[in-house]
């Protein structure tokens, strides 16, 4: 698809992992999207949000796609000048349960009993216990009258979660999806609670642009149009177009592609903010976060904005 109303094509980093919640780049970059906005895009590989936020406020990265982490709101504190440009993953309570506390099938009636949650052992996710995960455990262990205490953490990779709860090595998992399908197919599990129910429209993860792109407000813009492009295409959720799309850059299955919880992104790119303050408050007192950091520093809108009105005057 040719390029409109620019002479040259930018070249922007944007960060990827094989998941579902990036979907957005990855149909626009398939789509056309970006090119039609000008800009020529690289996806570059990284592990965690931990790894992402040092490269996106060092400049290395132009856009990463982070679940909300101590890190990125320290770096802030500290003079980072990258910032949230708007939402990703919210737990709408209309949508599916992209997360969720799951165990052994056998062993539900069992975790309704405060007393054997003392020692139980739980795997999550790296970020999970510093990230709104670890709030969603907290809350989740006081309504089952536990708490956070209780548990034992063990770290393990997500591929070999499903064999550790199915043999008996954990007793819990609190992952996302498509881990979550996984585990529930592989390891005879069932849901005990989601997180839509226990923190409804959680802010889970977001958009953050670097420096350069907050700079240049045209390349900015351009920037959040074409992700605005991938993400209405992404509400439509797996069609066939959009399952090929995520099985081609992620290696999943299709079969599980289509199985999976897509989770709520909303199309206008907002978030909710009221829960990022929230976690925040939840880390300072955790010790993960050192200060809270106010909305004016962490969060530029500005080019949401512009993209969404440079749309409605098409």
């Amino acid at each position: 698809m040719p390029a409109t109303n620019v002479r040259a094509f930018d070249p922007i980093k944007i960060s990827f992992q094989p998941i579902i919640s990036f979907s957005p780049v990855l149909i626009a970059q398939e789509e056309g999207y970006f090119e039609k906005y000008g800009l020529d895009a690289e996806f570059v590989p990284v592990g965690s949000a931990n790894e992402a936020v040092p490269l996106v406020m060092q400049g290395q990265l132009d856009v990463v796609q982070i679940a909300l982490n101590p890190g990125f709101f320290n770096a802030i504190a500290k003079g980072g000048t990258a910032r949230v440009a708007m939402g990703l993953t919210r737990w709408s309570v209309n949508g599916c349960a992209a997360i969720a506390l799951a165990s052994r099938r056998a062993d539900t009636a069992r975790f309704q009993d405060p007393a054997q949650w003392k020692g139980a052992k739980l795997v999550t996710d790296p970020v999970g216990e510093r990230g709104l995960p670890g709030l969603l455990l907290e809350r989740i262990a006081g309504q089952y009258g536990a708490g956070p205490g209780d548990i034992m953490m063990v770290k393990l990779p997500l591929a070999n979660t499903a064999e550790a709860l199915k043999n008996g090595a954990v007793d819990l998992v609190l992952i996302s999806e498509p881990w979550l399908t996984r585990v529930i197919s592989a390891a005879d599990a069932e849901v005990l609670v989601t997180g839509k129910d226990i923190l409804p429209e959680g802010q889970s993860s977001v958009v953050v642009f670097s420096e350069r792109l907050l700079q240049n407000r045209d390349l900015g813009m351009r920037v959040a149009q074409a992700y605005l492009e991938g993400l209405r295409q992404y509400q439509a959720g797996n069609t066939d177009r959009n399952v090929a799309i995520v099985a081609q850059y992620t290696q999943l299955e299709p079969e599980l592609i289509k199985r999976v919880c897509w989770a709520t992104l909303p199309a206008d790119g907002s978030l909710n903010m009221d829960s990022i303050m929230e976690y925040q408050a939840w880390a300072v007192k955790q010790g993960h976060l050192d200060q809270v950091v106010a909305p004016t520093d962490f969060w530029d809108g500005q080019l949401l904005q512009q993209a969404q009105s440079a749309r409605q005057e098409k």
